[in-house]
């Protein structure tokens, strides 16, 4: 059995980009910071898999892959 966490984040930045001269364009920007972490574990020689998506990478979501997985 394999066990291992991943954590997928997005991250709002606004980028430089070419406008016209001596014109300063309004650019909106949410802060936006969003992660969601992915526990799983497979069995290689089955295949069978249990995944479960947390919103937060600590303790009380590891415990809770541990009950979902047993």
């Amino acid at each position: 059995m394999f066990q291992d966490e991943a954590g997928f984040g997005r991250i709002n930045k606004p980028k430089y980009f070419w406008f016209e001269k001596k014109t300063r364009p309004s650019v909106p920007c949410h802060h936006i910071r969003e992660y969601r972490y992915v526990y799983g574990a497979v069995e290689p020689l089955t295949g069978e898999s249990c995944f479960v998506v947390m919103p937060y990478c600590n303790t009380e979501s590891m415990n809770v892959f541990l009950e979902e997985f047993c």
